[in-house]
């Protein structure tokens, strides 16, 4: 919960952000050690008491914090500027465009040169600078917050996941041991407040139990008969979230995709270019209404019909 109350004033608009400037190494004097962006929400009025990504104009969405291996602890700072003016179509646009890297820029100098620049101060808008005293003003048109607070975080073996589905890798002096050594991140399946009002079926709990590399991370191993070369396939079902994650392994830079199970709208299996092999294309439509692609994974026939199985038993429970 984001609590801003205490602060606003009444018929302004004002700016949330949330920063990581640890985001690389807190202990380095590389100059490229800039701030990484999770967040942030313009043109929030002083009215809003429900959502500010509702009431507001997101620039960039949220995204988790997920400090890298030995990069040393991460300030994460929220912080709230009160505008000088409303953001216009043009400004929000802009904005979006330069915070889309989410790295290697200033918060700072984009805070100073749109959202506190009394300058771009549209006549047209209820949010005029002329009602301002000069202190208000200059305080303002400084660039500082007017409310602040924050907490601190540090690399677990849960952040490597995360960058997994993300396809990220980091540097190699801040990979983990598992990223350094190309490994597949295991899934955390400890009791956790997501977890904590699942009720796993008997069913699903024996596939945990007989095959924990479904859930761990799965490699395959598959031989093209075009280019005659060895493939690799990751696989990992989370059974709490009932997502399926899937990615090729090519250079030691994992592409991932997911799909949500239980917005599955048909699960099948079929002979591949490999059937006589033992092969066979496991194919899952997402819903219409889902965000998700199509996944069509080719597999050794015995691992597709265990997959299916489990994936039919997670799309099918809530």
């Amino acid at each position: 919960i984001v609590s801003y109350k205490d602060y606003v004033r009444k018929d302004k608009f004002y700016t949330l952000l949330l920063v990581d400037p640890d985001a690389i190494n807190n202990t380095s004097n590389n100059s490229n050690n800039r701030e990484y962006i999770h967040w942030v929400v313009v043109n929030i009025p002083s009215s809003s008491t429900h959502n500010v990504t509702e009431d507001g104009n997101t620039i960039l969405p949220y995204e988790g914090i997920m400090p890298s291996y030995n990069s040393g602890t991460h300030r994460c700072i929220f912080l709230l500027y009160e505008q000088s003016h409303f953001l216009v179509e043009k400004e929000v646009k802009a904005s979006k465009t330069y915070f889309s890297s989410r790295s290697n820029l200033s918060s700072h100098n984009w805070v100073k040169n749109t959202i506190c620049n009394i300058n771009n101060n549209n006549n047209n808008n209820n949010n005029s600078s002329d009602d301002l005293t000069d202190e208000e003003k200059d305080y303002i048109i400084s660039g500082y917050p007017i409310g602040i607070n924050g907490f601190t975080c540090e690399w677990s073996e849960d952040v490597d996941h995360y960058h997994f589905q993300l396809g990220f890798k980091p540097p190699q002096q801040y990979q983990s041991p598992s990223q350094a050594q190309g490994k597949l991140p295991s899934i955390p399946l400890s009791s956790n407040n997501s977890q904590e009002n699942v009720t796993l079926s008997n069913e699903i709990k024996y596939f945990m139990d007989s095959f924990p590399n479904m859930f761990n991370g799965e490699l395959i191993l598959k031989t093209s008969n075009k280019d005659m070369l060895s493939k690799k396939r990751w696989i990992t079902i989370h059974p709490y979230t009932k997502t399926l994650h899937w990615a090729k392994s090519q250079a030691n830079s994992h592409i991932t995709k997911h799909i949500k199970l239980t917005d599955c709208k048909s699960i099948t299996l079929e002979g591949g270019s490999n059937s006589n092999t033992g092969y066979g294309v496991l194919k899952i439509v997402p819903n219409e209404n889902s965000n998700d692609d199509t996944v069509k994974l080719e597999l050794p026939m015995e691992m597709a019909q265990n997959y299916k199985k489990l994936i039919s038993l997670l799309s099918n429970s809530r």
